[in-house]
């Protein structure tokens, strides 16, 4: 008979799983809405060159994503602790665990600021379509 997992596991695991839930739903609704907006702006001539600028600036943002979320992991934690992580152990107990876990909270708290930081920006951006009226100077 195998050991059950300690109920402060099962209750991380379900906060974990409510919080993955909201990030999936907010993406769906970003994902599709910023894809339509993109396309909606390229002449019909040029809908091939708007896709594949969008998908590549989607594979760079996740890429970036993961590299600023490894580095501010890696610097949250202890050296070897790190070390251990990204080389490749068996197994992380006691005060190593408590510092990966501490790593990557850490690394999510920056990803979020950065996330409400894009948000603000596209917030005050304009109005698709809005024309901009300026005064002759003179």
């Amino acid at each position: 008979m195998t050991p059950s997992p300690p109920a402060s596991l099962l209750r991380s695991l379900g906060s974990f799983a409510v919080l993955f839930l909201v990030i999936m739903i907010g993406g769906s609704f970003f994902y599709a809405a910023n894809s339509s907006a993109v396309m909606k702006a390229a002449p019909p001539e040029r809908l091939g060159i708007a896709s594949g600028v969008l998908r590549t600036f989607a594979g760079l943002g996740m890429v970036f994503s993961f590299t600023v979320a490894i580095l501010v992991a890696a610097h949250a934690m202890p050296r070897g602790t790190a070390f251990a992580v990204f080389v490749g152990t068996t197994s992380l107990h006691g005060a190593d665990a408590q510092a990966f876990t501490s790593g990557l909270s850490t690394a999510f708290y920056t990803l979020t600021g950065i996330m409400v930081l894009a948000a603000a920006l596209s917030a005050v951006r304009g109005r698709p379509g809005a024309v901009r009226r300026t005064t002759p100077s003179g």
